[in-house]
This record gives C-alpha cells, structure tokens and sequence, in this order.
C-alpha cells in the first residue's frame, strides 16, 4: 500500500527517469508517435475507402498499444537497472521470449471492452443516429433530445467502467512484462492492487487530466496555425496536423508509460527494488 500522494509522485518520479537516456526515450516516443500516425495517410485513398481503412487501422494499432507499452516498460527497466536501452526496446513485447503470450490475455480483453462499448452505443443511440443520417446528416431538436438521456447514462455507468480498466491495464502490463505473470491473472489481481491504494489512483487520474490540459493547449494553438498557414491545401492541412498528432502522441506515451513502471514498482516491487524504493520516498516526505 501507497500513500495516496504518491499518485502525484508516479508522474514526477517517471519523469525524473528520463534524465537517464532521454535521447532514447525520445527516440522510442517519436517512433511510436510516428506509428500511431500512420493510418491517417489512408485519408489519401478517398473519402469513404479512406475512413474505413483508416478506421481498421486505427483499431488495430489501439489493440496493439498494451504491447508496444510493454515494450516501453522494458526499456525503463533496462535504464532503471543500470544498463543502456535502445530505441528498438519499443518491441520487447514482440520479440521477449514468452512476453507476447502473457499479454495476449491483455489485448483480448481489451477487444472484448472495445466491442461491448460499441454494442451499448448502438443499441441505446443507434436508432437516432441512424436516423439522422437518413435526414441528411442535419439533427432535429428531438433527435438531439433523444440523445441527451443515452448520453448522460453512458457517461455514468461507462466512464467510471472505462477508468477503472485503464487502471487495471495500467498495473497489468508492467507485471506481465516484466514480472512474468500471466495477463489475466495480472488483470485479476490489479483489482485488489487498485482497492488498497484506490487514493493514489485517483490523485493520479486527476493529474493526468490536468497534464492533458496543459498539453492539448500548445497542440490546439500549433494546429490553428498550420491550418491558416496552409490554408487552402489541404493535403498539407493535413499531413501537419498528423506531425502534430505523432509528436503529442510520442510526448503522452512517455510519460504516461513511466508513470506506469514508477508505479509497478512501488506496488509490486522486486525485492531487490524496496529498500531503495522505500529510502528514496521517505526522503521525498
């Protein structure tokens, strides 16, 4: 169990470690942000063979994200450890022998999430939304009255349902990369990981809103720019608002995937780990 300040300190102690080869972890965010950007060039196939091939795309790397995350993990552990990580630490979780296999489980899960939700979309908005769309895509006043009440259930029942997996998930990876525990028994016991240390979490999940807050304003501001610069162009508009992506998506996969092995290892730390772990805080206090 962890002092629920510590939520906090996950964030600020995960982002101390990039003192220690931060070129590396740039280099491994900036491939990543790079790779997330990719299924944004389907755009150039069409309108509609574009979306659909975009969308696929899009799922398919989301699905992949806890190992490219495990990969991550890796590279922080080799660091934390005293060794030198390399950029193509990303994929650990591909090439790690057993790694794949305990985080199967992870992603399986995950795809079953993903389908669930959008079953509940469809079936409480599906009928107004299609609805709109045989009246031209315009929305009447009832239409939008009919979505309020889907919506506002949505937001009570699934976001809380959305936060808790991601901190199940948060937990997870990091024990089945690192700790060699197979993905569901890891995504089982991060439930009482969670319950014991529920204040951390929490404290942690309100930093993380206001991090986004901090970081979507400069992307905001940059994107307004190249819009007016490239104003006109619209394969320019968006290639520069995909590099804009690519780099927020390298800066928030770094620093949320330290936070992530800071906190993997004050819960489930190593032995060889607490002592110093455990002097390292009590300074901090």
């Amino acid at each position: 169990k962890v002092e629920a300040g510590r939520g906090a300190g996950w964030i600020v102690d995960g982002l101390g470690r990039l003192n220690r080869h931060g070129g590396v972890f740039a280099g491994i965010g900036l491939l990543l942000g790079a790779m997330s950007a990719l299924p944004g060039f389907a755009q150039l196939l069409g309108p509609l063979a574009g979306a659909l091939i975009e969308l696929a795309l899009a799922l398919v790397f989301a699905l992949l994200g806890p190992v490219f995350h495990a990969g991550m993990v890796s590279a922080f552990d080799i660091s934390h450890r005293g060794g030198v990580p390399g950029v193509g630490q990303l994929f650990d979780g591909f090439r790690r022998p057993g790694a794949l296999a305990r985080l199967a489980p992870v992603v399986l899960v995950l795809l079953m999430v993903m389908i669930g939700a959008l079953v509940v979309v469809l079936i409480s908005m599906g009928p107004t939304l299609f609805g709109m769309m045989e009246d031209g895509g315009e929305p009447k006043p009832d239409q939008i009255l009919a979505l309020l009440l889907p919506l506002g259930l949505m937001f009570v029942v699934l976001f809380p349902l959305a936060v808790l997996f991601g901190w199940m998930v948060f937990l997870a990876i990091p024990r089945a990369m690192l700790g060699g525990v197979p993905g569901f028994t890891a995504l089982r016991e991060s439930l009482g990981a969670i319950g014991a240390n529920i204040g951390a979490f929490i404290i942690n999940f309100l930093c993380w809103i206001a991090l986004m807050m901090v970081m979507l304003l400069p992307m905001m501001l940059v994107t307004m720019v190249f819009a007016a610069v490239f104003s006109g162009n619209g394969t320019m508009q968006m290639l520069s608002q995909m590099i804009v992506s690519a780099l927020f998506g390298a800066v928030y996969a770094v620093a949320y995937t330290a936070s992530m092995y800071q906190a993997w290892l004050e819960i489930y730390a190593p032995e060889s780990d607490a002592a110093d772990l455990a002097a390292s805080v009590a300074v901090e206090v």
